[in-house]
């Protein structure tokens, strides 16, 4: 396996009312060989795809403020800071960052399946 993405759709909001449908990206994981070959745009491009396939309003995604270098991936990916909070018991920041999906369809589909190929279609289907 080279990498992996797990998603997480939105908890219920407590007391009811209306909540936007925001999937968490939960963790997104790319074997370190394949890290530069693009495999992280890939799997976040197949993510962006699903949720937003899904009906999702946004795409939301907690990481560590460092490495920076990873902010500043989900920065030039059109994802905005909303946040940030200390773990508990830690020093550790971390930032949440989102993406409203609707802003964030630059290519079709078929697009997608046209550039990746078998791949995209096998990862969508599921």
């Amino acid at each position: 396996m080279v990498g992996s993405v797990t998603l997480q759709p939105p908890a219920a909001r407590r007391g009811g009312g209306w909540r936007p449908a925001v999937a968490r990206l939960v963790r997104m994981d790319v074997d370190a060989e394949h890290e530069k070959l693009g495999c992280p745009q890939a799997l976040l491009d197949v993510a962006r795809i699903w949720a937003s396939a899904s009906e999702y309003d946004a795409l939301e995604v907690s990481v560590p403020a460092a490495p920076v270098g990873v902010v500043d991936f989900y920065l030039a990916n059109g994802f905005h800071i909303v946040s940030s909070s200390h773990d508990a018991g830690s020093r550790r920041l971390n930032v949440v960052l989102s993406l409203k999906l609707a802003e964030s369809r630059p290519h079709s589909d078929a697009w997608y399946s046209k550039h990746h190929g078998a791949w995209f279609a096998s990862m969508t289907r599921h």
